[in-house]
């Protein structure tokens, strides 16, 4: 619901990105690190 509101909200040319964390694996901590 959240999500598709969120959606609505967007220019028409915007881009919707939404992820679910699992904090604590491998891909976590490559992704949250400084580049």
């Amino acid at each position: 619901e959240v999500i598709a509101k969120a959606g609505l909200l967007l220019m028409p040319d915007g881009m919707l990105r939404v992820s679910i964390p699992s904090e604590g694996t491998l891909l976590w901590a490559l992704g949250s690190r400084p580049d």
